[in-house]
């Protein structure tokens, strides 16, 4: 997830990695895309959130614990027509 600092005039854009980690984020299930702007990006998995089977790799779920919602301390200043970011996990 993409949350833009000026929450008042931009959504938040949402989408999912492939097996390969690559991503396509979107404004709306119709709008792909990111609104300029700095932004907090957030990782999660929703079938935690459901209470559903996930991974039990320790990697895997140390990093949903780092970049949670509220915790992550990545940020990216999203440029127009950019779309090629590689966010670092480590």
């Amino acid at each position: 997830m993409f949350v833009p600092d000026d929450k008042s005039t931009k959504a938040q854009a949402t989408g999912g990695t492939d097996k390969d980690g690559r991503f396509e984020m979107k404004v709306s299930y119709e709008n792909p895309g990111v609104f300029p702007g700095d932004h907090a990006i957030y990782l999660w998995d929703p079938l935690i959130d459901v209470g559903s089977k996930t991974s039990t790799d320790p990697d895997y779920l140390a990093v949903v614990k780092k970049f949670g919602p509220g915790k992550s301390p990545l940020k990216v200043k999203v440029e127009k027509d950019d779309s090629n970011y590689n966010l670092d996990l480590d």
